[in-house]
């Protein structure tokens, strides 16, 4: 009776990373870690059950640290993408640039400066070196004339 032969070994499964990085400093007052992770963590979540990725925040401002040193990242903040194959990798890149790249738009608005006042409208004729002057006053009515005088009375014709 012929032995059946062991399952061949299963390939090493590949591990293939990619790093985005952040490009903003989680010191300048802005949540960077918490706009990345989303609530309770879910945007990386997210990132992950899509594509099958394993997403990590690493670098400075992360909250963890350096398992070579036990101290804090020294590097700049960054999403660390691990993957099976290329395709995937390639599919949680993307949706991590995005990621990123919202979290940047947000900080950008965030930290832009209020819009000034706006500029009184310019008056017609809206010609450029026209000197504009304020509106003239109506011109002052002439004077009241004085009531006319009569001349004195003529006597009566005598007879």
């Amino acid at each position: 009776r012929p032995q059946s032969l062991p399952p061949p070994p299963a390939p090493a499964p590949v591990n293939l990373t990619a790093l985005i990085p952040v490009g903003l400093d989680p010191a300048a007052g802005y949540q960077v870690r918490g706009k990345l992770l989303g609530p309770k963590g879910s945007y990386l979540r997210h990132i992950e059950s899509q594509t099958g990725c394993r997403v990590q925040l690493v670098g400075r401002g992360s909250g963890g640290n350096d398992p070579s040193t036990g101290a804090e990242y020294t590097t700049p903040l960054a999403l660390e993408l691990s993957a099976s194959s290329a395709e995937t990798l390639e599919i949680a890149r993307a949706l991590a640039s995005s990621l990123v790249e919202a979290v940047r738009t947000d900080f950008e608005r965030r930290s832009a400066p209020a819009p000034g006042p706006v500029p009184p409208p310019i008056p017609p004729p809206y010609l450029p070196g026209f000197r504009y002057a304020p509106p003239m006053m109506p011109p002052m009515p002439p004077p009241p004339m004085p009531p006319p005088t009569l001349p004195p009375p003529m006597p009566p014709p005598t007879l």
